[in-house]
């Protein structure tokens, strides 16, 4: 990394310019799937399941990643209710929404997300929308646990192998599908949960 940074700031061809930003590119792409590596086996011990409030859980997150989405011009749209749901999950619940709306601001021609929640009787669903690119079929796939073997490899299926170990941390069935605002679209089902501690 330190020789690439050198070149940066030499004179060099427009060809051999291309090719130092691929280089860098590939270094944060490294950079980033060992970051996750270490974040996966931080967390492969799954705890206990406890109560969370869905609403505080959506909230932090959205506070954590607000400085992305306006660097990435990316509107999210929250269209659910102030009333308190609970639901069933472990310390790594909050990482799951965080990891699963970033990689959606980090795709191509995204401008704008919708979240949207549901109760009901024993579960909760939560749809998350983007107009962004589609979803490979590869990619949704590996998000429902089938072997990952498609040509979508690099950071963007660790990304997704990550999101797939949060949810079976979290007891959380997630699916992938094609969204007819253009991008993709994510069901997440969450054990609702009735203990009235948090």
């Amino acid at each position: 990394m330190g020789y690439i940074q050198l070149l940066e700031d030499s004179e060099l061809s427009d060809e051999n310019r291309k090719n130092l930003m691929k280089a860098l590119k590939a270094e944060r792409e490294v950079q980033e799937i060992l970051g996750l590596a270490k974040e996966l086996r931080d967390i492969d011990h799954p705890r206990e399941l406890t109560s969370h409030d869905l609403n505080k859980v959506l909230e932090h997150v959205l506070k954590n990643i607000s400085d992305l989405a306006d660097l990435e011009g990316v509107k999210i749209h929250e269209i659910y209710s102030d009333s308190i749901i609970k639901v069933k999950g472990e310390y790594s619940l909050h990482n799951l929404f965080s990891r699963l709306l970033k990689c959606r601001l980090l795709i191509p021609n995204c401008s704008e997300i919708w979240i949207d929640v549901k109760g009901y009787e024993e579960e909760v669903l939560v749809v998350i929308e983007d107009d962004g690119e589609p979803i490979p079929q590869d990619l949704k796939d590996l998000l429902s646990g089938d072997i990952y073997t498609g040509d979508t490899a690099g950071v963007g299926g660790a990304r997704y192998y990550m999101i797939r170990q949060l949810a079976n941390y979290n007891d959380v069935d997630i699916k992938a599908k094609d969204s007819r605002k253009g991008g993709a679209r994510f069901e997440v089902r969450l054990m609702r949960e009735f203990n009235n501690e948090i």
